[in-house]
């Protein structure tokens, strides 16, 4: 997020906490307003809307008068959705603005952002001719502010989301009834979804609905069904509708992935945070405890079981769930935090040692001895339950070290285990996941080939049959995770076969041609070939396969930058030409087509330096010269630029070797590139005047 935008929000934030502070208890309340607070709470928002409206009226000054309408139009906009009277609410604070001369600052502030509340409810309700028109607006009235910045950004979202709309929507019709629609599908739901483009979350509702009607064989269904009611939760503040559209994410036949899991998670934060009821949310925790043990956001469980129960005054159970929360909440595992609510790690850690009074002491060895057993027999399960009862009972001891040594590998055996009971002949995905784990976690490859190959075999002409083929590519080439759950003194390696890779990415390819995963298979055959098998033209032709024969799927990266298949291919070919076939003119053709093609590309400026280079190489000390202050430009604003420089840039490989990350990086980088520029201006002052002109 830009600084200008940070301060913004700092300051509604500040002022809207002090309203609503919407997770806090009415004793709790320390905000300008306990009584919205408690209405809020109750979700009894006509009642904030009176309350605030009877505050306007008692206000004398027009600064605060101005920031109360402005929360009257927040509420209408995010909780009510009466666009109407939002609107209305927003253009009461530009009245105050327009009779008050010489207007302070915070007045100046408070209208600013109505302006641009009025164009993000045009976006809402699908105006986005109007939309823009209240950006240009607030782009001409505060021209040069970090406010007009933020309008320009918003007009460029909205016009950029557009026409890929358009354009994503011809590709639709061109593939109909193919993976790659019904991933277009989605991205045209999140470009309606994204605040940074249309920011129109009932449309993106009806997009994301498209997905699941027309493509309800894809994997992207099941995701679609939980970006809907992420959007009632989150972003309209409907916890009803967010319920049932949970419940259809878990009757969705690929729900059995991690979807799953994480839906019934939410339907329980649901009940506990916004609805307030316990006993649901209590039944809901214990349905995700023990249907998903091996899920990540266990211990996250675990905490709000122990919430629940202490709302329910059931304290021994309470106790018992905080203390199995305390031994199996990792402290290096900052993520959990934004689960466990509005409390960092520490507090809460703290506000649950303080409410158990005495642990009873059992026998630790007979958990050990009653794990070690479980786990021998093959029962997984119930010996990850033991060794975690034993961590949770008896932290300090050996046994519970021990417990913790082995508690891991029988996490992953559990999991085997469970998607071993789930398989049917009929789907396939429990099989794939087998053979995931293996890959992934257990970085066992020989068995994981095994896993896939049995994927394939056994479920030919499916959806994962492909995933695995194309895995089994991944695997042959070489690649292996550094990090996992299993010790690298462990994992049992492959040795790369790139004919073999070859093979199994051809095989997707003639196997599942309309694929997205068709034109990842070319890219890396092209990467095989020029990386290991130094076969120039072979690699050639696969980057030329994925520009000719399939259509451009954009990534959205930070800062507005883009990214595709396409784009790496692109300029992979210029690499080629440059490094491997030493044809400086081609790749200047290349690289100079690649900036024209990809404007909003991350690796522009790494583009920029094989131009550079190749002009160094031509004693064009003048063009180089003036390449390279380009590069500064570009990457002076640009952490990603700076990112993808040290990347992909041929500068990047011949002279950086930085560890520096962030602000740090880009002026390491900018540092060198000067000394490049001093370097080149001295070549150029050193060639004669009359070959210059020649």
């Amino acid at each position: 997020m830009k600084k200008t935008q940070y301060l913004i929000l700092i300051q509604i934030t500040a002022i809207f906490i002090a309203l609503f502070p919407l997770h806090l208890r009415s004793d709790e309340t320390t905000g300008l307003w306990p009584e919205v607070a408690d209405l809020m709470n109750s979700r009894n928002y006509k009642g904030v809307i009176e309350k605030l409206n009877g505050y306007a009226k008692e206000s004398i000054q027009p600064d605060q008068k101005a920031w109360i309408y402005y929360q009257i139009g927040y509420v209408y906009f995010g909780y009510v959705h009466d666009y109407d009277q939002a609107m209305s609410a927003f253009r009461k604070v530009l009245s105050i603005k327009e009779s008050v001369e010489n207007s302070q600052q915070g007045l100046d502030d408070c209208a600013v952002l109505s302006q641009m509340s009025i164009a993000d409810v045009y976006r809402s309700i699908g105006k986005y001719d109007k939309a823009i028109e209240e950006y240009q607006k607030i782009i001409k009235d505060y021209s040069g502010t970090g406010y007009a910045k933020i309008a320009s950004d918003d007009v460029k979202g909205i016009n950029d989301a557009l026409a890929e709309i358009e354009f994503y929507n011809k590709v639709i019709n061109e593939h109909p009834n193919t993976e790659i629609s019904a991933e277009i599908q989605f991205e045209i739901a999140e470009l309606y979804l994204s605040s940074q483009n249309l920011n129109n979350p009932d449309q993106a509702i009806k997009e994301y609905n498209k997905v699941v009607e027309k493509y309800p064989n894809s994997p992207k269904s099941a995701e679609a069904l939980f970006k809907i009611a992420d959007t009632y939760r989150s972003i309209l503040h409907l916890p009803s509708e967010a319920i049932s559209s949970y419940q259809n994410v878990l009757s969705n036949k690929f729900s059995a992935n991690n979807l799953g899991s994480e839906a019934i998670f939410q339907i329980g934060m649901i009940y506990y945070s916004d609805l307030y009821d316990y006993t649901k949310a209590s039944e809901t925790f214990n349905r995700f405890l023990n249907d998903y043990p091996t899920y990540w956001k266990f211990p996250a469980g675990i905490y709000w079981q122990g919430m629940c129960y202490e709302q329910l005054k059931d304290y021994d159970v309470a106790i018992k769930a905080f203390e199995l929360f305390i031994q199996l909440y990792p402290d290096d595992e900052s993520k959990l935090s934004a689960d466990i609510g509005r409390l960092g790690e520490r507090d809460v850690k703290s506000r649950i040692r303080a409410k158990i009074d005495e642990i009873s002491k059992l026998a630790p060895k007979a958990l050990c001895d009653e794990a070690e057993k479980l786990s021998s027999s093959g029962k997984y399960r119930e010996a990850l339950t033991t060794y975690r009862e034993l961590i949770k009972s008896y932290p300090d001891t050996d046994y519970a070290k021990n417990a913790k040594d082995k508690a891991g590998k029988i996490e992953i055996m559990a999991d085997i285990q469970i998607w071993q009971e789930k398989k049917t002949d009929s789907d396939p995905f429990a099989q794939f996941k087998i053979a995931d784990i293996y890959d992934s976690e257990m970085h066992d490859y020989p068995r994981a080939i095994k896993e896939y190959e049995a994927v394939y075999a056994d479920y030919p002409r499916t959806y994962w049959a492909g995933e695995a083929l194309f895995k089994m590519g991944v695997i042959y080439s070489g690649y292996v995770p550094s990090k996992g759950k299993i010790d690298k003194n462990v994992r049992k390696l492959l040795k790369p076969d790139y004919n073999k890779a070859i093979e199994k990415y051809n095989q997707l390819i003639r196997e599942y041609p309309e694929t997205y995963r068709s034109a990842e298979a070319h890219y890396l055959i092209g990467e095989i070939y020029r990386i290991h098998l130094n076969n120039y033209d072979k690699a050639l032709e696969e980057y030329k396969k994925v520009l000719n024969n399939y259509p451009r799927k954009t990534f959205h990266e930070r800062e507005g930058y883009k990214d595709s298949l396409a784009d790496q291919a692109q300029f992979k070919i210029g690499r080629v030409y440059y490094e491997n076939l030493k044809n400086n003119k081609i790749a200047l053709d290349t690289f100079t087509k690649f900036l024209n093609d990809y404007p909003d590309s991350c690796r522009k400026a790494a583009a920029y330096s094989f131009i550079l280079a190749i002009q160094e190489d031509q004693k064009d000390y003048e063009s180089a010269t003036k390449s390279t202050e380009k590069i500064i430009d570009i990457i002076v604003d640009s952490n990603v630029q700076s990112l993808y420089y040290v990347r992909d840039s041929v500068l990047g490989v011949r002279q950086l070797e930085l560890g520096a990350t962030g602000s740090d990086l880009q002026r390491d980088i900018i540092k060198q590139l000067r000394q490049k520029v001093t370097q080149l201006q001295s070549l150029n002052a050193q060639v004669p005047v009359k070959q210059k002109n020649d």
